[in-house]
């Protein structure tokens, strides 16, 4: 289960399938928190975007369930906690994925020559 520390998805646990060291979080126009965790998703053109990283791996668990139509909807999930970027990267790069991709590639180099 992925929970969030701060940010618009504070308080916020959703069910995802991956646990990258990014996450680009959505809330769409009523208020709802999801997260483009697959590597196909694409957000919506009505959704913020708000840039996350990864402060803890915590395992992964196992649920099994079904939705009311009799289809398995469980499987494997990571537990991950995320914190808010701050600075947030601008909106042309949260919308497009080799922009996006690209940040996060040179945040994490900066992150670690920082961390020397």
């Amino acid at each position: 289960m992925t929970r969030f520390s701060d940010g618009p998805a504070a308080g916020h646990t959703l069910r995802l399938r991956r646990a990258p060291i990014y996450l680009r979080v959505t809330r769409d126009p009523a208020g709802g928190i999801d997260a483009l965790d697959q590597a196909g998703d694409r957000p919506c053109p009505d959704e913020a975007l708000f840039a996350y990283r990864q402060q803890s791996y915590d395992g992964s668990v196992h649920i099994n369930s079904w939705d009311s139509q009799g289809r398995r909807t469980g499987g494997f999930f990571p537990m991950a906690t995320y914190a808010l970027i701050d600075p947030q990267p601008d909106e042309a790069t949260m919308r497009s994925l080799a922009s996006w991709q690209e940040w996060t590639e040179a945040d994490y180099d900066r992150r670690r020559a920082e961390a020397r």
